[in-house]
């Protein structure tokens, strides 16, 4: 009679540290011990991140019979990168390598898979509802969507003007407007492609003026800043530019990182204005208040520190 025995033990490898159960036969047939080698497949597959593949795997005998046995096991590792059921699907979550292995007889047999961004299937851009005015700028923002609808903030986007003498646009989606008329610009990666139409007109502006004038705030204060135009009748998109370092300004809208006194300017066409801004340290130094006194011994309990802050313009 053949004697069984169970050991227990662990098998590691890269990423992965898996538990198992090992039973071994005596000098029968058939069991854990007729396994001879094991093929996984797919093999080489082309994966994309959000993807799940069936995996399989293939026992043979030492003479090269086909067993029936199944692999005890399924692991993928890294585990952040993707995950395995008890059935060999696995699911793919990041870019980069990927070990599947498949736990058979008490030992691990993998495969590696190399898993890419997933392919962006969508270019949304932003609409532009102002005129640009010959002479001027503006950017233009695109969204990069794979086929679940979810961003992919790594995709390399590229610009092209079909009408590049009235509009041209480089390589960060900055629109120059160059004479009057219609534009399409085009943002493209790899297949996808998004369109949109830039109107680009002549205006003569008796004055421009930046509103508020003259504010001051603490830092991480938000000051909203407008362009007031006189002599036309249109509505123009004017470009933004702050001085100085530790401040930025998008779309009339200030914050600064670091006390100082910064300059503001907008421009539309060939009339710029500007508008000054002091900005005071912000001082988080306040008086504590003790509201009440509490004994904690069996009951968990937690902090939470505010800072209420407030400021119009």
């Amino acid at each position: 009679m053949n004697a069984v025995k169970t050991y227990f033990g662990a098998v590691f490898v890269p990423a992965l540290f898996a538990i198992f159960t090992v039973t071994t036969f005596g000098q029968g047939t058939g069991g854990a011990s007729a396994v001879s080698s094991v093929e996984i497949s797919p093999s080489k597959v082309p994966v994309e991140v959000g993807q799940k593949v069936q995996f399989s795997a293939v026992l043979k005998d030492a003479s090269g019979n086909v067993l029936t046995e199944k692999p005890t096991g399924w692991y993928a590792a890294p585990f952040d990168l993707a995950k395995a059921d008890e059935n060999g699907n696995v699911s793919f979550f990041q870019p980069g390598e990927v070990t599947v292995i498949a736990l058979v007889a008490g030992k691990p047999t993998f495969t590696k898979v190399v898993v890419k961004p997933a392919a962006v299937k969508t270019i949304l851009i932003d609409k532009v509802d102002r005129a640009l005015i010959v002479g001027g700028t503006i950017k233009l923002r695109a969204t990069a969507l794979v086929s679940t609808g979810d961003p992919r903030s790594d995709a390399a986007i590229n610009w092209v003007s079909e009408n590049s003498a009235v509009a041209s646009v480089d390589a960060a989606g900055v629109v120059t407007g160059l004479s009057a008329g219609k534009a399409s610009l085009k943002a493209s990666s790899g297949s996808a492609m998004g369109t949109i139409t830039v109107n680009v007109v002549k205006a003569s502006l008796r004055e421009l003026s930046v509103e508020p004038r003259n504010a001051s705030a603490k830092t991480g204060d938000v000051i909203h800043f407008k362009a007031l135009t006189e002599g036309s009748s249109g509505s123009y998109e004017p470009r933004w530019a702050v001085s100085g370092e530790g401040a930025t300004i998008e779309d009339g809208v200030f914050v600064a990182e670091r006390p100082g006194s910064y300059l503001i300017t907008a421009t539309i066409g060939d009339r710029s204005a500007s508008a000054s801004v002091v900005i005071g340290a912000r001082n988080v130094e306040r008086e504590l208040k003790v509201v009440s006194h509490s004994l904690l011994k069996e009951t968990q309990g937690a902090e939470e520190w505010r800072h209420l802050r407030s400021h119009s313009t």
